[in-house]
This record gives C-alpha cells, sequence and structure tokens, in this order.
C-alpha cells in the first residue's frame, strides 16, 4: 500500500511539473514520461520520452529513461508475439539510447552499467565486459557492475575471473556476492525458504527513477 501511494505521489508531482513547459518543450513530455512510468504505464511513457528526444535529441534524462524503458520491454519480452527476434530489436534500441546518453555524459557510471546488460543479453559478451570494465573505471566501489561483470565471465567460460569478481564484491560487501556465489557454486547455494501465506504478494515493478547520485551525474 506504502509502495502504491508512493507511486502516486511521484505520478501527481511529474505531472503538475510538466505544466510549467510549454507542449513544444521536451521538459513537458519527459515530465509526463515519468509521470505515465510511475503508474506502470509504461507504453505510455516511452511515447513521451520518445517525443521529448524528438524535440531534443540531446535531452540525457530523457534518453536514459527512454533506454531504461525499452530495456524493460526487451527484458519481458513475453510481452511480444514474435517472441525473441523482437526483443533484439527493442535491446538494439534500448542500446542506442544509452550511448547517446555516455557520448553525452561520459562518467554516468549505471550508463555503462545498463550498456553492458544489453549487449550480454543479445550475446555480445566480449563487449558487455568492456562496458562493465568502463563502469568500474570511473567507480571501482560499483558493485553491480562488478556483480554483472563476473556473470559476463561466467558466460564466457572465464570461471576464475569470476571468482575474482566475487571476492571483490565481498570486500565491498555488498549482498550481490550471495548472487554471484549462486551463480558460480548452483549446488552449494541455499535456496531462500518462502513462507505461505493465505493473502497474495504483489511486488511492485522496481522504479527506473534515477538515485540522487545519479541525478547529480546528469546535471
Amino acid at each position: 500500500m506504502k509502495e502504491e501511494i508512493d507511486f502516486k505521489e511521484e505520478a501527481m508531482e511529474h505531472f503538475f511539473k510538466s505544466f510549467k513547459f510549454e507542449w513544444h518543450e521536451a521538459n513537458r513530455h519527459y515530465h509526463l514520461g515519468m509521470a505515465c512510468s510511475a503508474l506502470l504505464c509504461f507504453d505510455e511513457a516511452i511515447t513521451a520520452f520518445e517525443k521529448a528526444v524528438f524535440i531534443d535529441p540531446n535531452h540525457v534524462q530523457a534518453l536514459r529513461e527512454l533506454g531504461w524503458h525499452y530495456k524493460f520491454q526487451a527484458d519481458n519480452e513475453y510481452d511480444y508475439p514474435e517472441g525473441p527476434d523482437d526483443a533484439k530489436e527493442i535491446y538494439e534500441k534500448a542500446a542506442a539510447a544509452y550511448k547517446k546518453v555516455i557520448r553525452l555524459k561520459p562518467a554516468f557510471v549505471s550508463a555503462h552499467t545498463d550498456l553492458g546488460t544489453i549487449y550480454a543479453a543479445l550475446g555480445n559478451h566480449e563487449e558487455a565486459v568492456a562496458a562493465f570494465k568502463e563502469a568500474i573505471r570511473i567507480r571501482p566501489t560499483y558493485a553491480e557492475a562488478h556483480y554483472y561483470l563476473g556473470l559476463s565471465y561466467l558466460k564466457m567460460g572465464d570461471k576464475s575471473s569470476a571468482i575474482e569478481e566475487y571476492n571483490r564484491l565481498g570486500s565491498l560487501g555488498s549482498d550481490l556476492s550471495q548472487k554471484l556465489f549462486c551463480h558460480l557454486w548452483p549446488d552449494q547455494c541455499q535456496p531462500v525458504k518462502s513462507v505461505k501465506s493465505e493473502t497474495p504478494v504483489t511486488k511492485p515493478i522496481e522504479s527506473p527513477n534515477l538515485k540522487s547520485e545519479e541525478r547529480r551525474e546528469l546535471t
């Protein structure tokens, strides 16, 4: 219930912000997209972000959100009747958006990481490794990049390098070390026991909104 209220408050905040701008301004469509996203109306959000980028091709916030939402669509390829081929096309659109973000903000660390996950989804693991390494070069303590780098090493058959990333996650004190452990040694991974409940529990979709440190990187 609290998460639902937070989403609605966020949607209203962006909706009212949109009225500060004229219809032909990119920021109007950006904030409308953020409002739609907070309400989990992702198709409408994508349309709004596309309009923002059409008006201002260098609107880095809209480009980042467009890349995230494209990637979200492709990750959920069951929505597409054509299946994996259709998802591949959407991943490529997401990658193009993230590349533009990186061109405008080269030090935006999570953009490099997200781009790497797109490359990994497309099976381009060498490019994924390069993207994750660039994120780590920018911020050596960025745990997500170490985690996904470890996964890519595993996909490439380089278990020793994946173990190195596991050890680095451990030294960072990240919970992602346990997730990577389960990929490295699945037979030793202890599954999390679920608690039975008569009332179904639904988990809200993780908000794509930027963390405070990411907002600073985009300004």
